[in-house]
């Protein structure tokens, strides 16, 4: 899909920031539930999934405090160790398994029921 697009905006402003911190939460367990099993491929995430949302969530955390806590200060050393983490969470991303970062997005547009 290309980022010029209707839909390609669509998608990315549908997504929603708090159901898919739960799902990353949910990602990084060894063993999941019956009710998320289903859609994961195998017994559950591989290692570069679940490295891919640790990341994600830090990444959120600091953005969180940046955005509301007036206090903290940011120097130029965080701003460095921020992207090299954003720059993991992407090789961990490229390196999951297809089926796997597609069970991980249908469950962050998703809530199996």
């Amino acid at each position: 899909m290309h980022r010029a697009t209707p839909s390609y905006v669509l998608v990315y402003r549908s997504l929603d920031h708090k159901g898919f911190r739960t799902i990353c939460d949910i990602a990084q367990r060894r063993e999941l539930s019956p009710r998320y099993r289903l859609f994961v491929p195998g017994s559950g995430f591989g290692e570069d999934v679940r490295a891919f949302a640790g990341a994600t969530i830090a990444l959120q955390e600091r953005r969180h405090t940046a955005d509301y806590d007036p206090t903290d200060q940011f120097r130029t050393a965080h701003a460095k160790l921020v992207i090299e983490i954003a720059r993991t969470a992407l090789r961990h991303w490229d390196a999951a398994p297809r089926p796997e970062r597609h069970a991980l997005l249908m469950l962050s547009l998703f809530q199996p029921r």
